[in-house]
């Protein structure tokens, strides 16, 4: 924080650090004690090693890796988090098959919850526990439902929000408070939003209607939210105007923390992100891009009690025109493999009075590896096994400042785990680029390997020509396919 010096907490490849031979997985997750933990993923040296691992003043300590007897194989994914009693909470795969989330403190491992339990479907990536042990996660079930799910120490999975109310889908990466209150991306038929629930009845924080009918000011959200112990919530949305924000609450002007185009450190904000960067002082920790491209991360210190003093008015300065400047309207992205109306959104802020164009596709993997091998692919998307490869030159009309693209999934029968894909925006055309490469997730569904639909001679994926705005005709015999 502030202007003081920059610790490094573990470097790679270091004699001292001979077990951290490179990083993966998700962001490191650091508690009030200064303890963070990280995913270490096989290096250069060839090992197979990887391992879950913290590193506090006392040195590393090893949660779990994939040596046996542990019957792990996998963290790559895994996005893990870390309480102050220095229990870490993380998503891994068995070297056997299926896939679970785990707790543990360098001893014995918990199994929170896992695909062999006759319940779960397949778990996320994404966890989170608090002060008293309780565990956030994201699962489907074998009742093909969808949400977000607790465990407490010794108890039963608690219900947030799934598919079998009001939600058609839920989103990865929540945040639970000390208090075992959880905040959470949900998605309704007409709607999505910001809700928090513990158990019980949902309460509505925010909700955006991206349809363009005005009906709310919030076009849509973006990033993951996060919930400190009194109950405030912190979220990132992007406006119907096109800029994007850090928000407290419904309205944009006064529960706004701060969006592009606003003024900062004497230059313009062109780009902000927020991810769980809030403490239970209320201090809200963000990165952000300047016009000046100054990059940087600012701490929006909570308000301290005390008399109100009497403003004094200074003049209001003429801010500087903001660039055109095009990007994904977030870093990630989280599907369900079995998802049909996947979409990508790029944005476009600034002056968007005129003309501007950008060249939209998916960085496809090239290693050729067969569709079945779930093993050596590390939790990387095929083009020819999990998704359609895309190019599209997405074009905006003066004023227009959203567009999205198309990105078919293919719902093959392979326990995968989650993998991901990068996706690329490049050749920009009167304007520049901002956030120009982001990461699109999807979420395995299958349980049990059966035969493989890719192989099957009625297979057809249905592709949306992005640039004509026109469904393929795909025929069978001489008969359209629907």
């Amino acid at each position: 924080t502030g202007d003081g010096p920059i610790t490094t907490v573990i470097e790679r490849g270091l004699p001292q650090n001979c077990q951290v031979k490179d990083f993966a997985g998700g962001y490191p997750a650091i508690n009030s004690n200064g303890a963070i933990v990280f995913i270490s993923h096989p290096g250069a040296s060839g090992t197979s090693l990887s391992s879950v691992l913290v590193k506090n003043n006392g040195g590393i300590t090893t949660i779990t890796n994939n040596q046996p007897p542990s019957p792990f194989g996998d963290f790559s994914a895994s996005t893990p988090s870390l309480n102050d009693s220095g229990t870490v909470a993380f998503y891994a795969r068995y070297r056997t098959g299926g896939e679970g989330i785990f707790t543990g403190n360098g001893g014995q491992i918990t199994t929170v919850v896992d695909t062999h339990d006759g319940v779960h479907q397949f778990v996320g990536s994404c966890t989170q526990i608090n002060a008293g042990g309780t565990v956030l996660y994201r699962a489907g079930t074998l009742a093909d439902r969808r949400g977000v799910y607790t465990v407490a120490p010794g108890g039963g999975v608690t219900t947030i929000a799934d598919t079998s109310g009001p939600f058609r889908f839920v989103n990865d990466c929540n945040s639970i408070n000390n208090t075992g209150t959880v905040v959470f991306q949900g998605h309704k038929d007409d709607v999505t939003g910001i809700y928090t629930g513990n158990g019980g009845p949902i309460t509505t924080i925010a909700e955006a209607n991206g349809d363009f009918l005005n009906t709310t000011p919030m076009h849509s959200f973006v990033g993951f939210p996060a919930i400190n112990s009194s109950g405030a919530v912190v979220f990132e949305a992007i406006l119907r105007d096109g800029r994007r924000g850090i928000f407290v609450g419904p309205d944009i002007v006064a529960d706004k923390i701060i969006a592009t185009g606003d003024g900062l450190f004497g230059s313009i904000v062109t780009q902000v992100q927020f991810f769980r960067g809030l403490n239970d002082n209320g201090d809200i920790g963000f990165s952000y891009r300047l016009q000046n491209n100054t990059i940087g991360v600012a701490l929006a210190l909570a308000p301290s009690p005390g008399p109100t003093p009497t403003p004094t008015p200074t003049p209001t300065p003429t801010p500087t025109p903001e660039a055109n400047t095009i990007q994904f309207s977030q870093p990630f992205y989280v599907f369900d493999e079995g998802e049909v109306n996947t979409v990508i959104t790029v944005t476009r802020s600034g002056d968007t009075s005129s003309a501007a164009s950008v060249l939209f596709q998916t960085v496809d993997d090239t290693s050729g590896l067969p569709c079945a091998e779930v093993v050596n692919n590390l939790a990387t998307a095929s083009p020819r096994c999990d998704y359609s490869s895309t190019i599209a030159l997405v074009s905006f009309a003066p004023g227009e400042t959203v567009h999205t693209v198309n990105l078919p999934l293919i719902d093959d029968v392979y326990i995968e785990g989650t993998e991901h894909l990068r996706l690329q925006l490049s050749t920009v055309q009167g304007a520049s680029l901002g956030s120009a490469s982001a990461t699109a997730s999807i979420v395995d569904n299958d349980v049990a390997p059966v035969s493989n639909p890719v192989s099957g001679e009625y297979f057809f994926v249905r592709v949306r020509l992005s640039v004509l705005n026109q469904r393929a005709h795909v025929l069978w015999n001489g008969c359209p396919v629907p």
